[in-house]
């Protein structure tokens, strides 16, 4: 447990990495794209994507589910310190069954009577992409580094790599393990301080 609740810690590290990588990306999409040809979107393309995103519209009169229900039950699943800060497999198994669970038979069945709620809907289909996303990669990460604390695998593994994931929605996710170029790096951290 020190290893996940050690005060010599710096709290709130990945969210500022996070938004330190948005940033990043999206400033480099916008030179991308400043430098691009400009490109015609397919119209079979756009009516697939505007029926996507309005569909649940249609299935109003209905309701038979709520996106507040889905969230309930996805924060369930998520909120258990096995799950979010002493994580084991097994846990992270079971939460990850609950996740595509919602994901394929609930997210189908929910429905919006006006725009708000259509939003709620879109966000409540993005929360469960990204807990999906966190539950493989948590379960692919067999090891105990910073913030990432595995009870079942409390030591460091040999390689320091990232976990990237692959996504496109819809789609199934790939997980790639990176290694990290720390030889790339004009200053790399001395022996030890890598599983800090």
């Amino acid at each position: 447990m020190t290893e996940a609740l050690d005060p010599g810690r710096i709290h709130g590290w990945s969210t500022m990495r996070a938004m330190g990588s948005g940033e990043r990306s999206g400033r480099d999409a916008t030179a991308y794209l400043r430098d691009a040809d400009r490109i015609e979107p397919d119209p079979d393309d756009v009516e697939r994507i505007v029926a996507r995103a309005t569909g649940p519209l249609d299935r109003a009169p209905l309701l038979p589910l709520r996106p507040a229900e889905v969230e309930a039950r996805m924060q369930a699943a998520l909120f258990h310190s096995d799950v979010s800060t002493r994580k084991r497999g097994e846990a992270l198994a079971a939460a990850l069954e609950t996740i595509e669970t919602l994901r394929d038979e609930a997210l189908p069945r929910l429905g919006a009577r006006n725009p708000h709620e259509l939003c709620k809907l879109h966000e409540t289909r993005k929360m469960l992409r990204t807990a999906e996303m966190y539950l493989r990669a948590s379960l692919a990460r067999t090891e105990s580094r910073a913030s990432h604390f595995r009870a079942d695998h409390p030591g460091a593994g040999s390689e320091l790599a990232w976990i990237n994931v692959r996504c496109s929605e819809p789609g199934p996710m790939r997980l790639e393990r990176e290694p990290v170029p720390l030889a790339t790096y004009p200053v790399r951290p001395r022996a030890g301080e890598q599983d800090a």
